[in-house]
């Protein structure tokens, strides 16, 4: 019967096999360049962020502790009633131009001496007790990073607490633009060494 004979495929050729062998090969290296490059952008662009945040840290640390120090010091100036009203415009002028920062005068009783009718909600709440570092929630809500030091009464100024916050929505907002940056430079990297392990 005619059965049809099937003629063998042709070989590859040395050249071919070489040929073949060399891509997959140049595949692999820009692969591995690839992982190698996104794994060193990765890891500077998370130093990076890190150390940004850090120093963000510190300067409003620095702030804080500062603007502390200011109102410190106009409380010890306060020995009469009419000193008092003079506080106030004193700890008015260091809001002036600075939308962030929040200050209260509280006093032992609950009483609000200054900044606001309300005594805004804090953590740790019991600001009789806590000095030092806390977090402080305005009237709108926003959490504010804040300072607090226990204020001695002399003059019209009772015993009580002084309240020292700054809104750092706006930190967090470098923060998320570096990070975009970061990671729309690293792809570019990314991009670029596998383009050079292909050529």
């Amino acid at each position: 019967g005619g059965c049809c004979d099937s003629s063998p495929e042709p070989s590859l050729s040395l050249r071919e096999r070489m040929s073949l062998s060399m891509r997959s090969i140049s595949g692999r290296l820009t692969l591995a360049v690839a992982i190698v490059g996104l794994a060193v952008f990765v890891v500077v662009g998370s130093l990076l962020q890190w150390a940004l945040r850090r120093e963000l840290e510190r300067m409003r640390e620095r702030d804080l502790d500062g603007r502390a120090d200011v109102v410190a010091h106009f409380l010890d100036e306060v020995e009469a009633g009419d000193d008092l009203s003079e506080l106030r415009h004193q700890l008015d002028d260091v809001l002036i131009g600075d939308g962030q920062l929040r200050i209260w005068l509280i006093a032992d009783s609950g009483a609000v001496v200054y900044g606001g009718k309300i005594r805004p909600t804090t953590q740790p709440a019991d600001t009789t007790a806590a000095v030092g570092k806390l977090t402080i929630w305005r009237e709108d809500g926003v959490a504010l990073t804040g300072r607090s030091f226990r204020v001695k009464a002399h003059g019209p100024v009772p015993d009580g607490v002084a309240l020292i916050g700054v809104d750092t929505r706006g930190d967090q907002r470098l923060l998320s633009a570096y990070l975009g940056a970061l990671v729309f430079v690293c792809g570019l990297g990314v991009a670029a060494l596998s383009a050079l392990g292909a050529w």
